[in-house]
């Protein structure tokens, strides 16, 4: 499998167009933060504001050049080292899910050097929940729980330190399920 998540300033039109209906979909909106649908014109505007802003970061998700979902980093703190990172993919590709979790750690830890990473998990959101807890080393982060359109969302941590603890029995468990031939962030 080859893995390309393209950063979303770098879209074309198309491309951009392409992902709004990942993300408008109802499977994907019932864990977002904002669930409401997102027209055209509201998300080729927000796209736009990307280029100018340093404390967000999205990529689109590629597998063997399919878009499939998207990953982001959000509240980025480049003094702190500290990010909220989310995800979505579509339902036809819902197996890879720790794949790309796995695949966005390494990153976000080691390349781009965060210490602390931050996820919000959706109070429906167990298998998410239970994934980022069990396999991955998150630890709870009570502070960060909040409210969003009627729905609790759980915060979730996960240090470096604690990422490097976990990383190789999580690489070793999807190595034997998943073959990655290739990795480009960009």
């Amino acid at each position: 499998m080859n893995f390309w998540f393209k950063n979303y300033i770098h879209f074309t039109t198309e491309e951009a167009m392409a992902i709004l209906p990942l993300r408008n979909a109802s499977s994907v909106r019932r864990y977002m933060y904002n669930p409401k649908v997102i027209t055209p014109e509201e998300h080729l505007a927000w796209i736009s504001t990307l280029a100018n802003r340093k404390e967000v970061c999205y990529w689109g998700i590629y597998v063997d050049k399919q878009l499939i979902g998207s990953i982001d980093l959000t509240r980025i703190d480049t003094q702190k080292k500290f990010a909220e990172w989310g995800f979505f993919i579509d339902e036809h590709h819902l197996g890879l899910g720790a794949v790309i979790e796995f695949l966005g750690m390494e990153h976000f830890i080691k390349d781009l050097h965060f210490k602390t990473i931050l996820g919000g998990v959706h109070e429906d959101n167990k298998k998410v929940y239970h994934l980022h807890k069990a396999k991955f080393g998150y630890v709870e982060a009570p502070a960060y729980d909040s409210e969003s359109y009627g729905k609790k969302f759980y915060g979730l941590t996960l240090s470096d330190t604690r990422w490097e603890q976990q990383r190789l029995k999580v690489k070793n468990l999807l190595d034997k399920l998943y073959p990655i031939d290739n990795v480009k962030w960009d």
